[in-house]
């Protein structure tokens, strides 16, 4: 069963083998806390179940990653599951797991109206400022953004962040004609739109309508916001995330976005 499972159902086997063996009172921290609160987690694999205040032992066994508790974080009920309050868990992931985890998880549970950026900084508060991976946690704060729609669109935006890329605006109403279109990423100055093509899209708005309809929706949609005037430029997942996201910058430069020198 376990060579056969997928990462997700291992997972899986391995939390509930964490209960058999250590009870029901295990607090879930970090990644496994995300996990359980059913965020994104982008670029990180669950090969341990993740625990604060842990029974006496090893920091790592084949099951468990012990961390110690932090003053003042809160313990709370998800599921069957106690885990640490959301924003500690999203501090701690970002700390533990790189910015790239924190800052897709955090835009999603912003964006779903799980947590505010007043509950994550009052947790950044709580983390001491020799915590390790503590700069790593303040920057995922300062990046996150609700208003993100997909973890895609969050690991593009921290691609931009990590080359130095001019700031986006994000989620913008463009009227083009009688339409309006909302683009994924907006530079007024430089008249380009960025956009994440990811594959969910194209299934979740083609529910109950043929696909090949909304594919050809979608160039319409592209042709339109061309002719009046803008550049548009698209990549997909593998393009962002490969290489460091070499192709989705080739992409963004061809449009004329370039690095500039400085990050936001």
């Amino acid at each position: 069963a376990w060579q056969a499972a997928s990462g997700t159902e291992r997972y899986g086997l391995l939390l509930e083998a964490a209960h058999r063996k250590y009870g029901d009172e295990l607090v879930l921290a970090g990644a496994s806390a995300v996990a359980a609160y059913g965020l994104p987690l982008v670029g990180t694999v669950l090969r341990r179940v993740e625990v604060v205040d842990g029974h006496p032992g090893r920091v790592r066994t084949s099951l468990l990653w012990r961390h110690v508790r932090r003053r003042g974080t809160e313990i709370v009920r998800v599921g069957r599951h106690l885990a640490v309050a959301l924003p500690d868990s999203l501090i701690d992931l970002a700390r533990w797991n790189g910015l790239m985890a924190g800052v897709a998880a955090m835009d999603a549970a912003l964006h779903n109206g799980l947590c505010s950026t007043e509950a994550l900084e009052e947790a950044l508060a709580r983390m001491p400022e020799t915590a390790r991976g503590g700069p790593r946690a303040r920057q995922a704060v300062r990046l996150a953004d609700g208003r993100s729609e997909s973890p895609g669109e969050s690991m593009s935006r921290v691609r931009m962040w990590e080359h130095r890329l001019p700031k986006p605006e994000l989620q913008v109403s463009v009227r083009v004609g009688q339409e309006l279109y909302i683009l994924d990423y907006y530079w007024p100055d430089l008249e380009v739109a960025g956009e994440f093509d990811g594959r969910v899209k194209y299934r979740s708005a083609s529910f109950g309508q043929d696909p090949e309809d909304v594919v050809w929706r979608e160039k319409l949609r592209e042709d339109a916001l061309r002719a009046s005037g803008l550049t548009v430029a698209r990549w997909t997942w593998a393009q962002a995330w490969g290489d460091a996201g070499a192709q989705m910058l080739r992409r963004l430069s061809a449009a004329g976005v370039r690095p500039t020198g400085r990050r936001w």
